[in-house]
Protein backbone atom coordinates (compact mmCIF):
# COMPACT_ATOMS: atom_id res chain seq x y z
CA UNK A 1 0.00 0.00 0.00
CA UNK A 2 0.78 3.61 -1.00
CA UNK A 3 1.66 6.04 1.45
CA UNK A 4 -1.10 7.96 1.75
CA UNK A 5 -0.43 9.86 4.92
CA UNK A 6 1.80 12.11 2.97
CA UNK A 7 0.26 15.34 2.43
CA UNK A 8 2.72 18.95 1.44
CA UNK A 9 3.54 20.75 3.88
CA UNK A 10 4.51 23.88 2.01
CA UNK A 11 2.65 25.58 -0.44
CA UNK A 12 -0.80 24.03 1.00
CA UNK A 13 -3.32 26.49 2.22
CA UNK A 14 -5.53 22.87 3.27
CA UNK A 15 -2.81 21.33 5.19
CA UNK A 16 -4.00 19.16 8.34
CA UNK A 17 -2.49 18.11 11.06
CA UNK A 18 -1.06 14.78 11.01
CA UNK A 19 -3.37 12.44 13.34
CA UNK A 20 -6.78 14.99 12.17
CA UNK A 21 -4.83 14.26 8.62
CA UNK A 22 -5.38 10.39 8.97
CA UNK A 23 -8.39 10.08 11.36
CA UNK A 24 -10.23 12.43 7.84
CA UNK A 25 -8.43 9.64 5.63
CA UNK A 26 -10.18 6.63 7.44
CA UNK A 27 -13.63 8.70 8.04
CA UNK A 28 -13.52 8.27 4.11
CA UNK A 29 -12.21 4.84 4.01
CA UNK A 30 -14.90 4.11 6.73
CA UNK A 31 -17.75 5.55 3.96
CA UNK A 32 -19.11 2.10 3.10
CA UNK A 33 -19.83 0.64 6.63
CA UNK A 34 -20.91 3.61 7.95
CA UNK A 35 -23.69 4.11 5.44
CA UNK A 36 -24.27 0.12 5.72
CA UNK A 37 -24.63 0.68 10.00
CA UNK A 38 -26.67 4.22 8.98
CA UNK A 39 -29.19 2.06 6.73
CA UNK A 40 -29.27 -1.10 9.02
CA UNK A 41 -30.19 0.91 12.31
CA UNK A 42 -33.61 1.64 10.35
CA UNK A 43 -34.57 -1.75 10.65
CA UNK A 44 -33.37 -2.58 14.35
CA UNK A 45 -35.74 -1.95 17.56
CA UNK A 46 -35.41 -2.12 21.06
CA UNK A 47 -35.57 -5.35 22.85
CA UNK A 48 -38.50 -7.14 24.03
CA UNK A 49 -39.30 -6.58 27.65
CA UNK A 50 -38.64 -10.57 28.78
CA UNK A 51 -40.48 -9.98 32.59
CA UNK A 52 -37.48 -9.82 34.71
CA UNK A 53 -37.11 -6.64 36.53
CA UNK A 54 -33.81 -4.79 35.56
CA UNK A 55 -33.00 -7.09 33.19
CA UNK A 56 -32.76 -4.77 30.14
CA UNK A 57 -30.46 -1.91 29.07
CA UNK A 58 -30.66 1.19 31.72
CA UNK A 59 -32.23 4.00 29.32
CA UNK A 60 -34.54 4.88 26.40
CA UNK A 61 -33.04 2.20 23.84
CA UNK A 62 -35.10 4.22 20.86
CA UNK A 63 -33.06 7.25 21.70
CA UNK A 64 -29.85 5.29 21.64
CA UNK A 65 -30.88 4.29 17.92
CA UNK A 66 -31.69 7.49 17.16
CA UNK A 67 -28.55 9.35 18.44
CA UNK A 68 -26.75 6.32 16.91
CA UNK A 69 -28.07 7.10 13.43
CA UNK A 70 -27.42 10.81 13.40
CA UNK A 71 -23.85 10.47 14.43
CA UNK A 72 -23.31 8.03 11.38
CA UNK A 73 -25.54 10.99 9.53
CA UNK A 74 -23.18 13.69 10.45
CA UNK A 75 -20.21 11.72 9.13
CA UNK A 76 -21.76 10.39 5.49
CA UNK A 77 -23.16 13.89 5.21
CA UNK A 78 -19.61 15.42 6.18
CA UNK A 79 -17.99 13.27 3.44
CA UNK A 80 -21.57 13.89 0.77
CA UNK A 81 -20.79 17.21 1.17
CA UNK A 82 -16.95 17.72 0.55
CA UNK A 83 -17.17 15.62 -2.54
CA UNK A 84 -19.46 18.10 -4.16
CA UNK A 85 -17.06 20.82 -3.80
CA UNK A 86 -14.33 18.96 -6.24
CA UNK A 87 -15.06 19.62 -10.12
CA UNK A 88 -17.13 16.58 -11.61
CA UNK A 89 -14.08 15.46 -13.33
CA UNK A 90 -12.14 15.13 -10.70
CA UNK A 91 -14.73 13.33 -8.04
CA UNK A 92 -14.42 9.63 -8.95
CA UNK A 93 -11.12 9.72 -9.24
CA UNK A 94 -10.10 11.34 -5.61
CA UNK A 95 -12.74 9.40 -4.07
CA UNK A 96 -11.64 6.00 -5.28
CA UNK A 97 -7.73 7.01 -4.42
CA UNK A 98 -8.91 8.06 -0.79
CA UNK A 99 -11.25 4.70 -0.23
CA UNK A 100 -9.53 2.00 -2.27
CA UNK A 101 -5.70 3.88 -2.84
CA UNK A 102 -6.31 3.29 -6.61
CA UNK A 103 -4.03 4.95 -8.60
CA UNK A 104 -4.70 8.53 -10.36
CA UNK A 105 -5.78 8.15 -14.01
CA UNK A 106 -3.18 10.19 -16.53
CA UNK A 107 -5.28 12.60 -17.57
CA UNK A 108 -4.28 15.36 -15.48
CA UNK A 109 -0.69 16.06 -13.65
CA UNK A 110 -0.28 14.31 -10.32
CA UNK A 111 0.06 17.58 -8.60
CA UNK A 112 -3.63 18.49 -9.34
CA UNK A 113 -4.68 15.45 -8.30
CA UNK A 114 -2.95 16.14 -4.28
CA UNK A 115 -4.38 19.58 -4.81
CA UNK A 116 -7.94 18.00 -5.42
CA UNK A 117 -7.24 15.61 -2.73
CA UNK A 118 -6.03 18.10 0.24
CA UNK A 119 -8.96 20.56 -0.57
CA UNK A 120 -11.72 17.76 -0.53
CA UNK A 121 -10.06 15.78 2.96
CA UNK A 122 -9.99 19.36 4.45
CA UNK A 123 -13.64 20.08 3.48
CA UNK A 124 -14.82 16.93 5.12
CA UNK A 125 -12.54 18.32 8.54
CA UNK A 126 -14.65 21.61 7.96
CA UNK A 127 -17.92 19.83 7.56
CA UNK A 128 -17.16 17.82 10.92
CA UNK A 129 -16.30 20.79 12.77
CA UNK A 130 -12.27 19.69 13.39
CA UNK A 131 -11.01 22.64 11.39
Amino acid sequence: MKNFHYQPAKHNDFWLPTALYRRIVYTVRDYDRLKTCHEELLCESAPPPDGLPKAGKAGDPTFYIAYRREKLAEKLNAVDGAIQKIPVEYRRAVLAHVKYDQPYPQTADRSTWHRWQARFLYAVAENLGEV
